[in-house]
């Protein structure tokens, strides 16, 4: 999620950086979504919950597992509607990090694509931007397919902030 936040800043200015961020800024959620229960006293409260991710605005979640899972734990949540969840997708293929993260649509690329697809005020300016990462995404690929690895500037990729 942080590459495909770098990607929008970097191609659509802050504009990008605002829309995508919660109130606080980027935030990695390592809590349960799940609601506080007996079995879940981790979990998020409503008020919480709604805090972080909003009541009305466009999430997209990327999860390192099965979707449904994040789409049954946040089911009864207020803006599950909004909720897009990006996660795995059992293919069978044996593949570059980079591959099967765009197998799987989530890499940074389609993550970025699908904030400007979801984001009203992305929606006109972004045309250009999601061309530039769809072909990005084909240069992975192509690379993968020739070298047997990732681009050397997927692997070495660092938060620059």
């Amino acid at each position: 999620m942080l590459g495909a936040h770098h990607l929008g800043v970097q191609h659509l200015g802050e504009q990008f950086g605002r829309l995508c961020e919660p109130r606080s800024g980027p935030v990695a959620i390592g809590v349960a979504v799940n609601e506080v229960d007996a079995a879940a006293p981790h979990g998020l409260c409503d008020r919480d919950f709604d805090s972080l991710f909003t009541v009305d605005k466009p999430i997209v979640f990327n999860f390192h597992g099965y979707p449904w899972l994040i789409h049954r734990l946040t089911y009864n949540r207020t803006n599950h509607k909004n909720l897009h969840v990006r996660g795995y997708k059992e293919r069978g293929n044996i593949n570059t990090p980079m591959e099967l993260a765009i197998e799987n649509e989530i890499d940074r690329y389609t993550l970025a694509i699908d904030v400007i697809d979801r984001v009203s005020k992305l929606q006109s300016t972004g045309a250009h931007a999601k061309e530039k990462f769809r072909n990005m995404q084909i240069s992975c690929r192509h690379y993968a397919h020739e070298f047997g690895i990732d681009r050397p500037e997927v692997v070495e990729w660092r938060w620059p902030f």
